[in-house]
C-alpha cells in the first residue's frame, strides 16, 4: 500500500474515532486494530488520545496489489468517474444538456444535482428535470470542481 492510502486510513480512523465519546471504546477499538496492524493501530492511538496498543501484530504479513488504489490508476480517461453537476434554477440548461452529453460520451457516469428534488428552472424559463436533490456535502469534497454559469447558480448553493 503506498504511503499516502496509509495516511488516509489513519486519517479516517481518527476522525471517525474522535467522534466516540467513551474513551474506553475508542482505547478497545484501537487494541482490535493491532491485532490487524500494530502501525495503524499506533498511528490512530497517537491522534484520539488512548493509550498505545502493547505490540499484539497481525501474525500474517501478506500484501495483496489488488487492495491498493496505486495498482488501479486505470487509463487517464475519465471513463467510469462520477460526475455531479450541480444545477439551480436561473442555470443554463444548454449548457447543463451539452456539458452532460460531452461526459457521457467519454464514458462518465452524470448526475445533475439541484438543491430540491424535481426539476429547477433554467434562464429561458424552461424546467429542467434533475437527477436527485443533493448538497456539495463531504460526500462530494475533493471529487469535483466548480463549473459556475452565472450568480444564481452559485447563491443556490
Amino acid at each position: 500500500m503506498a504511503d499516502w492510502e496509509k495516511q488516509h486510513i489513519v486519517a479516517a480512523f481518527r476522525f471517525e474515532l474522535g467522534k466516540v465519546g467513551a474513551k474506553a471504546v475508542r482505547t478497545r477499538t484501537v487494541e482490535h486494530l493491532a491485532k490487524v496492524n500494530g502501525e495503524l493501530a499506533v498511528e490512530v492511538a497517537r491522534g484520539i488520545g488512548v493509550p498505545e496498543p502493547s505490540g499484539t501484530q497481525a501474525a500474517d504479513k501478506l500484501s495483496s496489489p489488488a487492495l491498493s488504489l496505486e495498482s488501479l490508476r486505470g487509463d487517464g480517461s475519465i471513463r467510469t468517474r462520477q460526475v455531479a453537476v450541480l444545477v439551480a434554477d436561473g442555470v443554463d440548461t444548454a449548457q447543463v444538456t451539452s456539458l452532460r452529453e460531452a461526459l457521457a460520451a467519454e464514458g462518465a457516469i452524470v448526475e445533475a444535482l439541484a438543491p430540491t428534488d424535481g426539476a429547477v428552472t433554467g434562464a429561458d424559463g424552461e424546467r429542467y428535470a434533475v437527477d436527485r436533490a443533493g448538497t456539495p456535502s463531504a460526500r462530494l469534497a475533493g471529487r469535483r470542481a466548480r463549473l459556475g454559469c452565472g450568480g444564481p447558480l452559485l447563491r443556490a448553493w
